[in-house]
């Protein structure tokens, strides 16, 4: 846990929408404990001023994420937003302010399409830790694509860390153009329209949906059919946690440029299922 005096000048609370798509899952923390596939395990939490960096679930009624009573150069924007009991967050990291802890969490809550509540929360509110450690049950592979879609945006992270993982699914869920004002690098991790979209069955009509689908992205050279490439099921294999994540940065094309907090950046591409094979599959699986 970093340690800071508190400084004198107030700063004002300043909440910027960012932009994510898709499933674009911290600065430089490590993932809070790979745990047993098949095993339901808790995080480690050392103590209730400061857990360890990774995955925790909200232990009171509900919580408002935002600023910190504290001037720091390198804390910078914010997306304010509620966070309710039981939801999980991941804990990037913690400071202590004139001895009382705070922690800067990114929310598992979507609030809309390209918002989720990111900022600081007090460690302890109303006499109570405001975050404890969580069981996650991790499936062991191969997985179907609903129960990677059950581990929410960080379980995946936090379950499997950057181990070899392999997914059983179907692929292309569609093609077509789009416009966004995102824009991230590195292109093939971060990017907007570089994703590969993996379903829990084949795309039917009249609505050509699926029941659970699922985000990944494509290593460079990895062979994996997307966009309007040809349609079939397939077994991948893939990791979270890629050796780029550190490297990527998104902001929104706005005038001034929005630039998201390159700690949420990383730990989002961290999130990132990155596929580095893909074997076509006769049937579904």
């Amino acid at each position: 846990m970093v340690s800071y005096q508190r400084m004198n000048i107030p700063r004002p609370i300043l909440a910027v929408a960012v932009g994510l798509l898709g499933g674009c899952a911290a600065g430089t923390a490590s993932p809070g404990g790979t745990m047993s596939p098949g095993a339901s395990a808790s995080l480690q939490d050392p103590s209730t001023q400061s857990p360890a960096a990774g995955l925790h679930e909200v232990a009171v009624k509900s919580l408002e994420v935002g600023e910190a009573p504290f001037d720091l150069a390198d804390i910078v924007t914010i997306t304010a937003g509620e966070i309710s009991g039981g939801q999980h967050v991941w804990v990037l990291e913690t400071v202590d302010i004139d001895g009382e802890a705070w922690h800067l969490v990114a929310s598992d809550r979507q609030m809309g399409e390209f918002d989720l509540p990111f900022g600081w929360i007090p460690a302890v509110a109303g006499g109570s830790p405001t975050v404890s450690a969580t069981d996650v049950t991790c499936p062991p592979p191969p997985l179907p694509v609903e129960s990677l879609v059950g581990l929410g945006s960080y379980g995946g992270l936090a379950c499997y860390g950057n181990a070899n993982v392999e997914l059983l699914g179907y692929t292309p869920l569609g093609c077509g153009a789009g416009g966004s004002s995102r824009s991230g690098s590195p292109e093939w991790l971060n990017g907007t329209w570089t994703g590969v979209g993996i379903g829990n069955r084949e795309p039917a009509p009249p609505d050509f949906e699926v029941e659970h689908a699922f985000h990944a992205r494509a290593a460079p050279g990895a062979t994996v059919p997307a966009g309007c490439g040809a349609p079939g099921w397939y077994r991948f294999t893939g990791h979270f946690d890629d050796p780029a994540a550190p490297t990527c940065r998104t902001q929104l094309a706005e005038i001034p440029p929005v630039v998201l907090d390159v700690r949420l950046s990383v730990l989002l591409c961290r999130t990132e299922f990155v596929i580095t094979e893909a074997v076509a599959l006769p049937a579904a699986p």
